[in-house]
């Protein structure tokens, strides 16, 4: 639920297309992909949290990285600190962990970060 939150909220902002997971080989660049990494439940009492981790990345094809630090850019406006929409549950942080840019060996330019997303029952 936290990833489809998430794809729902950077694909309907239309700055790039987005996929989840993996771009299709037919993908043309640029792109944004999100990746899940991982998540942990958390409990208190009759509640129930849970706290995860996404890769959020745009990938481009030029020989310089600025086009994919732009959109990224754009990007993690549109994600931190945003209230999302998840029925039966409060969004109670979404904050970017850490961030990451390089090539690779395509040559394609790699920007992104880590987000850590924590949510509890309503």
């Amino acid at each position: 639920m936290l990833g489809s939150a998430l794809y729902n909220k950077i694909s309907t902002a239309g700055t790039v297309t987005t996929y989840y997971q993996k771009a299709p080989q037919s993908g043309t660049p640029p792109f944004c992909i999100i990746s899940f990494v991982n998540a942990n439940d958390d409990y208190v009492f009759s509640k129930k949290g849970v706290q995860g981790d996404y890769f959020v990345k745009v990938i481009s094809d030029k020989n310089f990285p600025e086009q994919a630090i732009v959109l990224y850019s754009s990007i993690h406006d549109i994600l931190q600190d945003v209230s999302l929409t998840i029925p039966g549950y409060s969004v109670i942080k979404i904050r970017r962990e850490s961030l990451v840019q390089y090539e690779d060996q395509f040559h394609f330019w790699n920007v992104g970060g880590l987000y850590n997303l924590e949510i509890w029952q309503t």
